[in-house]
């Protein structure tokens, strides 16, 4: 009786086709792999962007000068440009404070102001983030009233 020696080419076939699915998986986890990276790095962009812009209107508030003269700026921050605005919404008279119009102005009075603090990145953007504040802040007995 001879040997049957047809059949070893089929083993051959069968496992090139292994192979050939095993690679078709290892270049769809590599392609996987390297679009979750960009994902990651465009979400931590768009964090650090956040970061900056809450970080311009934190500092901004801090202090007064842009509440007695409110301007637009424009800021260098990192490697964004970031545009902070203030609007005074409203303003009343401060608590224990009473308005005095005999001479046609108020005298010795103070103000609670009442402003829209408006910050966003103009430029600057590597991978197209965007970030944009809106703060509302209440400032405690200014001179002047406004709004």
């Amino acid at each position: 009786m001879k040997p049957d020696y047809r059949q070893q080419g089929n083993v051959l076939i069968v496992s090139l086709l292994m192979l050939l699915v095993l690679t078709g998986l290892a270049v769809s986890a590599v392609s996987m792999t390297s679009l979750n990276l960009r994902m990651v790095g465009n979400m931590q962009d768009q964090f650090h962007a956040e970061g900056i812009v809450q970080l311009a209107v934190d500092e901004l508030v801090s202090s007064l000068q842009p509440f007695e003269n409110p301007i637009d700026r424009t800021e260098q921050r990192d490697i964004y440009q970031v545009n902070l605005r203030t609007k005074c919404i409203a303003s009343e008279p401060a608590e224990g404070w009473q308005e005095n119009y005999s001479l046609n102005t108020p005298t010795g009075i103070r103000y609670d102001t009442h402003w829209r603090v408006d910050a966003e990145i103009v430029e600057g953007a590597v991978n197209g983030e965007l970030a944009a504040v809106q703060q509302g802040v209440r400032v405690k007995d200014m001179v002047t009233k406004c709004g």
